[in-house]
């Protein structure tokens, strides 16, 4: 088994990479949709609560959790009848990124990219 994590943790930071890229790439589309109609619509008229508003939060910071308990946890508890199974898979994912850090491709403060 000890060779099997080290052979894993020597990706880590690469695969970790690769989980933000497409999770942050996924997520943008939730706001494009909503502000753009973009990959696909419809487009929400601007001002639109909540739901143009959620695209700029999306696009700015997220709001996952918000928009669990105030769209989806009023019909049911279970994320599978309540259709938010997304919004607690996008807040978990988040949350973890919080936690594990962006990987070995990320661009920092300063505006470098580390490695």
């Amino acid at each position: 088994m000890s060779r099997l994590d080290s052979r894993l943790n020597a990706v880590t930071p690469t695969v970790l990479s690769l989980f933000r890229i497409v999770v942050g790439l996924l997520f943008i589309c939730h706001a494009t949709q909503k502000l753009l109609g973009w990959p696909t619509g419809p487009r929400v008229p601007v001002g639109t609560w909540p739901f143009w508003w959620a695209g700029i939060i999306e696009i700015v910071c997220g709001e996952m959790a918000f928009a669990f308990f105030t769209q989806h946890f009023p019909k049911d508890f279970w994320p599978l009848v309540n259709g938010g199974e997304l919004a607690v898979l996008y807040c978990f994912a988040f949350l973890l990124l919080a936690f594990a850090g962006p990987g070995w491709l990320a661009v920092d403060p300063g505006g470098r990219i580390s490695s």
